[in-house]
């Protein structure tokens, strides 16, 4: 199996090198930078389990235990799917170095959240390529965007753009550059990672985002709820999501991003379902809920990090919601106040689920989420008024105020 060191989707220059970390069972190697001998001497690991001839996989049935630390995916029926996981493992440790790399050389804050889950990984999705007629199919995630790489390399421009040709796609871009960073949403390729806990992203201002989200340094504060922010760009990144620009042309829905836009109309307005599952023939109108879907026929269940908890789900989001809800709420104060009966959440989701069971709450069109404002009394609650600009918010924020003041004894 050839790996090689060459990764165009990361700029090294101006980082320390990053380094390598085994974390299969009780191995000790460690390799500075050199991905294609870290990634050879992982898959090593995997050969001293399954059989292997050729590149082919034995298919005989056998159970096999993933040894990567803290990993809870423990049983894998073939030697194919034990494969795929742990290169993605492998993979993962690569993009948590770069991430400690980053890090150390930008001087930037330290992750807090916790390290319990920092090698919970969802690596059921085939790795099979739809650009054209391709149908590759890859155990290793690295191999995978190396030849989606390729193609995005080799492909000719039609006219004056470039024609993303993946499976249901027709996106057009200026450069061939934006077109292979527009791949990356197909292929669900990441480019680094959080060291701390885990956390993947797919670029490094999203890395550095998720850092400068967790400073105590936040004090830069929106005008409109609040909240404050540690850098100016995150500040004007929330604002937006205040302002509904786009509008709805078959009803009063507004949305603050033309996708919110794009998603109500597809599940509000639409009857199409083009992603069918092959076992059962259900249809869906995403890639994203057929693949979400299909873990229903997989057997593998993900078991929640923390000792002594028996809890499980074969969706890596839920076990880190149910981790974040029962695991550390006891780290943090309970922010989110329902403005009906006062009872107290540490988290958003948490309170939208007692809106919606207590007291019957619904919201209208297909917005996924409710919006809390923060109040004079630090607590969060619900914003009941949708602003089409900033403007008007903070105007109704000045008469808020001034009413408090007005009727102070």
């Amino acid at each position: 199996m050839a790996f090689t060191s060459q990764d165009p989707t990361i700029n090294h220059n101006d980082q320390k090198k990053p380094l390598l970390i085994c974390e299969w069972c009780d191995c000790t190697y460690t390799v500075k930078e050199d991905k294609s001998s870290f990634l050879r001497h992982v898959y090593q690991h995997i050969e001293d389990l399954v059989e292997i001839s050729n590149g082919h996989f034995n298919e005989n049935p056998r159970e096999f235990q993933c040894l990567w630390r803290d990993c809870t995916l423990d049983v894998f029926m073939n030697g194919r799917e034990l494969a795929k996981h742990v290169m993605f493992h492998a993979y993962h440790a690569y993009l948590k170095a770069l991430g400690a790399a980053m890090r150390s050389t930008k001087q930037l804050p330290p992750c807090t959240l916790s390290d319990e889950s920092r090698n919970l990984i969802d690596a059921d999705e085939e790795l099979v390529c739809c650009w054209e007629d391709c149908r590759m199919q890859f155990h290793s995630p690295d191999q995978f965007y190396r030849h989606m790489d390729a193609h995005g390399d080799n492909d000719s421009a039609d006219g004056d753009s470039f024609v993303c040709r993946w499976l249901g796609c027709s996106a057009k871009f200026k450069s061939r550059y934006r077109i292979k960073e527009h791949c990356r949403v197909h292929t669900g390729q990441k480019v680094i990672a959080c060291n701390t806990c885990g956390g993947l992203f797919a670029s490094n201002t999203k890395f550095i985002d998720h850092l400068n989200r967790q400073s105590e340094d936040a004090n830069l504060r929106c005008l409109c709820c609040n909240k404050q922010f540690a850098t100016k760009r995150l500040l004007r990144n929330h604002e937006r999501g205040h302002v509904n620009n786009s509008k709805c042309t078959m009803c009063d829905m507004t949305f603050p991003s033309p996708s919110g836009l794009k998603r109500h109309i597809l599940y509000r307005h639409t009857e199409q379902r083009p992603y069918q599952c092959a076992l059962c023939h259900i249809k869906f109108k995403s890639e994203h809920d057929l693949n979400r879907h299909i873990k229903i026929h997989d057997d593998q269940v993900l078991l929640c990090p923390k000792e002594g908890c028996d809890y499980t789900s074969k969706f890596l989001q839920s076990i880190k919601a149910h981790y974040a809800k029962e695991h550390e709420a006891e780290m943090a104060s309970a922010r989110y106040a329902c403005h009906i009966c006062g009872c107290r959440y540490t988290r958003g989701y948490s309170l939208t689920s007692h809106l919606k069971k207590k007291h019957h709450f619904e919201w209208p069109g297909s917005l996924s989420r409710l919006i809390y404002s923060q109040c004079d009394d630090g607590m969060y609650r619900l914003q009941t008024v949708r602003y089409e600009s900033v403007e008007l918010q903070v105007d109704q924020n000045k008469e808020n105020h001034q009413s408090v003041i007005k009727n102070l004894p």
